[in-house]
Parts: C-alpha cells; sequence; structure tokens
C-alpha cells in the first residue's frame, strides 16, 4: 500500500496491515487537518519506508512529547508520533493512494467538535479519547447562530493570524483527492469570502503557496503545515477558507457536499445535505 502528499514528493510504502481507524475531533487536528477532525490509523515502523522526499518532512512538537509531520513543499499533514509510543506513526488517511480496507470505529475528543460539523452516523462517540468515557446521543448544534462582525482565525503554531472582514459568502465540504491530500483528512471544509475581507494580520511571511493545479494555489504555514486558505486565478474574487482554522464560529453551516465521486471509501456520507458528483459547474 502506497501513500503520498499533495506534490507527490513524500511517498511512503507500507509493507503490512494498518491499525484501527479512528476520527479525532481535538482542536490541534482540526487546525492541523483545516477540516472537521483528522482521520488516522497506527502504522508499525517496521511497515513504514520512505520511498522518496524524507528530506522533505518536517516535524515540530505540537503538545509536550506529541509530533505532527507535514511536508514542506506543499503543506500536506503526513503523520504523527508520540514519545510514549516509539515504535509507532499515525498515518493521516488522506494521503493514501488505495481503500486500506479499514472503517472507522468511533468518533474521538468530540467535546472540542466544530460548531459547523453535526455527528450524525452511528459511531461511538469518546470527549475524549477511546479510553475515556462515551458521550450519549448525537452532538448538534441546530441552526446557525448570530456571528461576530468580524472573524478570526490561526495557524497550528500560532504564527499566522488572519481575519474575516466581511460576511462569507458560503460553506461547503469538498471531496476531491486534491483536498484529500491536502488536508490529510476524508475532505475539506470551506468558506467562501471575498478576497478583499481576508486580512492576514501577522505571520505573512510564514505563508507558503503551492500551485495545487494551474493557476490555483493553496497557502499553509511554512511553520505548522496548517492549510490557511486557497485562491485560484478563475475565482479570482474570492478566497476559500479552511474552516477548521477558523477560532471562532462562523455563524453558518455547509450547505453541500461536492465532488462526492471522490469520496473516499472509508468515510460515508450521513447528513441530509445536497451532493455534487463534481464541482459548482
Amino acid at each position: 500500500m502506497n501513500a503520498a502528499c499533495l506534490c507527490g514528493d513524500v511517498r511512503i510504502a507500507i509493507s503490512g496491515k494498518v491499525g484501527p481507524l479512528v476520527y479525532c475531533h481535538c482542536r490541534r487536528c482540526q487546525k492541523a487537518s483545516g477540516t472537521a477532525f483528522s482521520a488516522n490509523v497506527d502504522v508499525r515502523r517496521t511497515y513504514w519506508t520512505f520511498v522518496a522526499g524524507e528530506a522533505l518532512v518536517r516535524e515540530l512538537p505540537s503538545m509536550p512529547g506529541v509530533f505532527r509531520a507535514f511536508c514542506l513543499r506543499c503543506g500536506s499533514p503526513l503523520y504523527s508520533r508520540r514519545d510514549t509510543n516509539p515504535d509507532v506513526l499515525r498515518l493521516r488517511l488522506g494521503l493514501l493512494e488505495a481503500d486500506p480496507e479499514r472503517r472507522s470505529l468511533a468518533q474521538c475528543w468530540v467535546r472540542s467538535k466544530a460548531p459547523w460539523f453535526d455527528l450524525t452516523d452511528d459511531l461511538p462517540q469518546y470527549s475524549e479519547g477511546p479510553e475515556g468515557p462515551k458521550e450519549t446521543g448525537s452532538r448538534q448544534y441546530g441552526e446557525p447562530g448570530t456571528r461576530e462582525p468580524m472573524l478570526r482565525g490561526s495557524c497550528l503554531c500560532g504564527t499566522v493570524r488572519y481575519e474575516v472582514r466581511g460576511t462569507p459568502l458560503g460553506m461547503y465540504y469538498c471531496h476531491c483527492g486534491t483536498c484529500q491530500k491536502a488536508s490529510g483528512s476524508s475532505f475539506a471544509t470551506n468558506i467562501i469570502v471575498a478576497a478583499t475581507d481576508l486580512a492576514v494580520v501577522s505571520g505573512r511571511k510564514q505563508l507558503t503557496g503551492y500551485e495545487s493545479s494551474p493557476h490555483k494555489r493553496r497557502y499553509f504555514c511554512s511553520g505548522c503545515g496548517s492549510p490557511i486558505y486557497s485562491h485560484a486565478e478563475k475565482t479570482r474574487d474570492v478566497v476559500s477558507v479552511r474552516c477548521g482554522t477558523l477560532d471562532d464560529d462562523p455563524g453558518l453551516r455547509p450547505t453541500e457536499h461536492i465532488f462526492v465521486a471522490s469520496k473516499t471509501p472509508w468515510y460515508q456520507i450521513t447528513d441530509d445535505l445536497p451532493q455534487r458528483p463534481a464541482g459548482f459547474v
């Protein structure tokens, strides 16, 4: 089984079975992926080989004894590791190029769940990790509330900070393969805002742009890998901001899923939102 980052320069071969699949809703995983949750599987180091690009891998400590890795060229989250479990790397599932034949066993850290994402499946829910207490019932935030006049957001390391100074134009889930690679997760969650309404208030020099398709660049923090936004020449008047990096409730909720023809095999859509097989147009 093979895995690769968005730019394809970091490539990994996995020679054995991967561990259980879980979704993590902690704030660090939201920041690192830019979306609602991370999708992870444990891989024994003895099964893991860097085929190419190991020099492009950057690790940073996200908390004592825990390290997260990303590609310096494109920003793709790659894996995390713990000093307490040195024989295992926790792979970001969106990098896989084949079905791992695993399906999620649980939703973890749901006490930190994003306000714009509802849990509508039947998976067990845990307030923290799977060793902690279970939640009862589904956690939904219901109708959108009142939003602040200005939205704030930041990357995982806190260097890049931004403000959305106008009303967002929409919110959606994108299941395209590029967004899977860029987030390391099952899908991206974006708000569309006018380009003139997005202001990077600190850390602009830390932003790196990667051209993921012709005339479209995805911007991420070069210090921690957090995806911040994307901007395309075709739609130059708007940008798509990654919702996992928001520090405020945007006051709106996703209205549809796009590119569901590319949806990952391990994630099942269980909400009632409209689904488009491709993009908006």
